[in-house]
């Protein structure tokens, strides 16, 4: 099967995302897209479709929201 450098590239995100969700969050079937964009250094938009993706495909089960509660809640103190 051949690729285009895009599609390589998108995969290889993609991978990277399993392997840094599967170290950092073994226990639990849920991420935060932001977290993946700081590890991976990608813009968020893109973290966020790939980890649509993953849930698609049933990597993950869902995605959290962005917003924390346990931080929002520290800074309205």
């Amino acid at each position: 099967m051949i690729m285009s450098k895009e599609e390589a590239d998108a995969w290889h995100e993609i991978l990277k995302a399993q392997v840094f969700l599967h170290k950092h969050f073994k226990h639990h079937k849920s991420a935060y897209a932001s977290d993946i964009a700081n590890a991976l250094q990608i813009p968020y938009e893109r973290a966020r479709a790939i980890t649509d993706f993953l849930v698609k495909y049933k990597f993950l089960s869902t995605v959290k929201k962005t917003v924390r509660k346990k931080l929002r809640k520290r800074t309205l103190r």
